[in-house]
């Protein structure tokens, strides 16, 4: 069996980007998934004993609504700098803002 399962999901248009969740920043993207949804998603892999990661056009301002449904893994790329990696590096300072701030040292 799998240990974790991660939803990741991402569609881009040239005229509007689609990301996981409910955005909540000023260039209105769409989701796919309301955070009903993906709670519900949390608490099946949880009960299935299985780790839950979730990817799709994540940022930094959906981070902290993301972590509080209980996911294991909020995996992002373009959010913390690395959107054209490795032409572009990873910032720290980006991604100790998508840590969340109970029991972590950034």
């Amino acid at each position: 069996g799998a240990d974790a399962i991660m939803v990741d999901t991402r569609e881009s248009t040239k005229k509007k980007k689609i990301g996981l969740a409910p955005y909540l920043g000023p260039d209105k993207r769409g989701n796919i998934y309301t955070m009903e949804e993906i709670q519900e998603f949390v608490n099946f892999c949880h009960k299935s004993n299985i780790e839950c990661m979730l990817a799709g056009s994540v940022q930094i301002s959906q981070a902290a609504t993301l972590w509080s449904t209980g996911c294991d893994v909020i995996a992002v790329r373009g959010a913390i700098g690395g959107r054209n990696y490795p032409k572009e590096k990873v910032k720290r300072e980006l991604v100790a803002q998508m840590i969340p701030s109970q029991g972590l040292n950034a």
